[in-house]
């Protein structure tokens, strides 16, 4: 049974107030555990960066967990760059300067959860310096989108999962930052009863509540909004097995 319908806006941190990440997940602890849990990853959507992609502008990143994959586009002098990630290759986003770039993976219905069960996220690396503002790390749908949206942004240092749907809206906010310049692994998951947040598998936010139907037309967009002009919360760092997932309809 679904829960009944949710306030427009519902946040839950388990601890209080943000704190840096525990100084003991470092880099080459999280590369095992990324490793480890890469089975949570089946589909629709897996960008690991380790395919041989220049990740110049036009360049299609390969999805290998189905077909199809995610166009670079940039404006304003943007680029992406292929750097060490978290498992082998992951991307480079641009600096705070450096004008915008994201990867567009055009909408298809397998990257719409409806109302099954949804895990989504990424692998990510970012300085304090880095991690200033707001940053939009994987998204479909935009706010007030028709048919509602699912995201993963950094706000300040501190991740947060928002969903929207049919019965409202959830945000479940981190208790911890991630600039710290080291590797964490963010899953956003949606149960029949619950939107959690996890940082290297402990979960750092969790909501009561199920925000209903969500199937909008919308591209999944990758580290922005967008790179017209307008507010883009462009993600500045590093990014690794950016992902989406999805199991059998809740009930």
């Amino acid at each position: 049974m679904y829960a009944r319908p949710l306030a427009v806006l519902a946040v839950f941190a388990l601890l209080g107030a943000a704190a840096p990440v525990a100084a003991a997940t470092g880099d080459s602890a999280l590369t095992s555990q990324v490793q480890a849990r890469l089975g949570e990853t089946r589909g629709p959507l897996l960008l690991d960066f380790d395919n041989g992609e220049s990740l110049a502008a036009g360049t299609l990143v390969r999805n290998v967990a189905g077909r199809g994959g995610g166009r670079v586009l940039v404006a304003a002098d943007g680029e992406l760059r292929s750097v060490p990630g978290a498992v082998k290759r992951g991307a480079g986003f641009p600096c705070r300067t450096c004008g915008r770039a994201i990867i567009s993976v055009n909408d298809k219905a397998a990257l719409d959860p409806g109302r099954r069960e949804l895990k989504f996220g990424a692998t990510v690396r970012l300085s304090v310096a880095q991690g200033r503002g707001h940053s939009n790390v994987v998204q479909k749908g935009f706010f007030k989108q028709r048919g509602g949206q699912y995201k993963l942004q950094i706000d300040f240092g501190t991740p947060s999962c928002v969903l929207s749907g049919r019965n409202g809206r959830i945000i479940a906010q981190s208790t911890v930052r991630v600039t710290d310049g080291s590797w964490h692994r963010i899953v956003c998951s949606r149960t029949p009863t619950a939107v959690k947040l996890f940082v290297d598998g402990i979960a750092r936010a969790r909501v009561e509540g199920h925000v209903g139907r969500i199937s909008n037309d919308a591209p999944v967009k990758v580290g922005g909004k967008r790179v017209v002009k307008g507010p883009n919360e462009q993600f500045h760092g590093s990014l690794d097995n950016v992902f989406v997932s999805m199991r059998a309809p809740a009930r």
